[in-house]
Order: structure tokens, then C-alpha cells, then sequence
């Protein structure tokens, strides 16, 4: 399989009919280990950033995101887990957060779907990531 390097856009929903989430992401890989970062605006319009650590081996990736703001509801890692296919230009899959116990003593578990796919692989200027992800709006 190619190397998962380049500008990557792509979806995630939350399983519950309230529509999906553009966002695009820039991903190094060496060796199979990812690192990168994630740029989308959030339900209120916000721009937000995280970072991707992880790594891809036998068609398989997983990462997890780091949301780099402070705000309710963003404190969560988040972990993706997906096929890749042949050509290493689309991933798909899910993605889960394992949240804090609730008020009767369980762990809560949000979990829903996602594709990315590249874009190009050569990663790309912000203001190009910040203009993909507003036109998808």
C-alpha cells in the first residue's frame, strides 16, 4: 500500500441523523506512523484544530484527535479506525469517545462513521485547508 502523506478531505456524523461534518486534514507518513492535523468548523461556526497521532499497517488505520481548543465538549480524544483501500487514497470507518462516567455510573460511549479521501500528496497551505472546508459548508 502507498504511503498515507497529502491533504485530505473528508466527513464524520454522529450515527444520529444530525447531518455530517466536513473537515480536511494534512497527514505525514513515516513508516506508517501518522501525525498530522484536522481543520473543521463546528455546528456554531467555530474553527477548530487537532492533531493526529497514529499509524496504518495491512489496509488498516487508526489514529486518534486531539481537538487544540478549550472549550466543553472537545476535552475528548477521539479515536478513528478504518479500512484503507488498496491505493491509499480513501479511509473509512468509525469513530468513538469514551466519556466520563454519567450520573448512574456508566461510561458513555458516542460512536459514528467516517471517509476521508486525498486530495493531493503534497500537503497544502492552511489558508487552502481553511477555504476547503468553508466552501463545504
Amino acid at each position: 500500500m502507498a504511503g498515507l502523506n497529502g491533504y485530505w478531505t473528508g466527513w464524520y456524523d454522529y450515527g444520529d441523523g444530525r447531518g455530517v461534518t466536513h473537515f480536511s486534514a494534512s497527514l505525514s507518513d513515516i513508516g506508517g506512523v501518522l501525525e498530522g492535523m484536522t481543520l473543521e468548523l463546528d455546528r456554531d461556526g467555530r474553527e477548530l484544530e487537532a492533531s493526529i497521532d497514529g499509524d496504518h499497517h495491512a489496509g488498516f488505520a487508526q489514529f486518534t484527535k486531539l481537538y487544540d481548543v478549550d472549550l466543553p465538549g472537545y476535552d475528548y480524544p477521539v479515536e478513528y479506525a478504518g479500512e484503507v483501500n488498496s491505493a491509499g487514497t480513501k479511509i473509512t470507518g468509525q469513530w468513538t469517545i469514551e466519556g466520563d462516567e454519567d450520573i448512574f455510573g456508566t461510561a458513555i460511549t458516542f460512536v459514528g462513521n467516517f471517509a476521508m479521501q486525498r486530495v493531493s500528496p503534497l500537503p497544502r497551505a492552511a489558508v487552502e485547508r481553511k477555504a476547503s472546508i468553508t466552501l463545504k459548508r
